[in-house]
């Protein structure tokens, strides 16, 4: 499963600080884990991207979009990291239901 690996070279990324890389190398991974119905896995790289664009000051709709795809595969598989990731995106959710960027 060549996209596993993708998401664990993006991972790996993460952990050197090339945060550019590992974005990029996530994305691909989610994109790959997706056609393969990986779902889980995807989830998991949807997470740890989220995580990225969310620390580096990414757009807070990219960052829901992304928590938003994995909460729906962890609910599907009765997951109990669904709960969390509901949790995450009742806080980012500000007043008015908006945000722009994440500070």
């Amino acid at each position: 499963m060549a996209a596993r690996v993708l998401a664990a070279i993006g991972t790996v990324h993460e952990h050197l600080g090339d945060t550019d890389t590992a974005a990029r190398v996530l994305r691909d991974a989610v994109r790959a884990l997706e056609e393969e119905h990986a779902s889980h896995y995807e989830a998991q790289a949807r997470v740890r991207l989220a995580d990225i664009i969310e620390r580096t000051g990414g757009a807070c709709e990219t960052v829901r979009e992304h928590l938003t795809r994995a909460c729906q595969i962890y609910e599907a598989g009765g997951s109990p990291e669904a709960e969390k990731l509901r949790d995450r995106l009742n806080r980012m959710t500000g007043p008015d239901g908006e945000g722009d960027r994440i500070a």
